[in-house]
């Protein structure tokens, strides 16, 4: 009885194991190349694990990629919040400050590459990798929106949820353009990119506030 209770944490501890070597094969490969086409027989071979072992981890391919790329969306996203304190900055310290936050953000094509360009690369690809950063995109637009809906309602403006919708999703793609723009070019200066963003988000919401104030 000793014995099998000492052994239950071991078999737990090999489990836990072997499943991040496949979730770890899986983001190497999504990475490398893309995550359209990835098989078992690839999953297992980059893990060093056999192949009829991989449904003991999970049920399928896109199983083990949810597993391996929701992770790096969350630290996609915790970038792309930054670029909300960027909204508030634009509109209430100018532009100087909004795009120093900016710059925060395009931070992550530097210190993070293959994180980023799985973000820009596959966020329209209809794969699963793909349906994980669309999910990062639309979230990171649904906090925007109620960012803009906040700084309308402390101005006493009624905004049409559309417009803000896609004045939101407008900067949140500028952004994605922007650590694109530093990925291609890395000697870019990321203060000229930051400035660029941010003039274009205050021109953004200037327009969707004027509108609501009417002629």
């Amino acid at each position: 009885m000793v014995k099998d209770a000492e052994s239950e944490p071991r078999r737990q501890r090999r489990y836990a194991e072997t499943r991040q070597r496949l979730i770890s094969a899986a983001l190497r490969l999504v990475i490398r190349e893309g995550g359209e086409a990835l098989t078992t027989v690839q999953l297992t071979q980059a893990a060093g694990i056999a192949q009829s072992g991989f449904y003991r981890y999970f049920d399928g391919v896109e199983a083990c990629l949810t597993a391996a790329v929701e992770p790096v969306a969350e630290r996609v996203l915790e970038e792309i919040a930054d670029s909300r304190n960027a909204l508030y900055s634009v509109m209430s310290e100018g532009i100087g400050r909004s795009a120093a936050h900016y710059q925060t953000v395009l931070e992550l094509a530097t210190a993070e590459p293959d994180i980023a360009r799985l973000l820009v690369t596959h966020r329209f690809e209809k794969s699963p990798v793909g349906r994980v950063m669309t999910r990062v995109v639309d979230s990171a637009v649904a906090d925007l929106v109620h960012d803009i809906e906040a700084l309308g309602a402390a101005r006493g403006l009624s905004l049409v949820r559309e417009n803000v919708e896609v004045s939101a999703r407008i900067i949140v793609v500028a952004v994605l353009g922007g650590i694109e723009e530093r990925l291609e070019r890395p000697n870019r200066s990321t203060r000229l990119i930051g400035e660029a963003l941010a003039q274009m988000c205050k021109a953004v919401i200037a327009g969707l506030f004027d509108a609501a104030q009417g002629p």
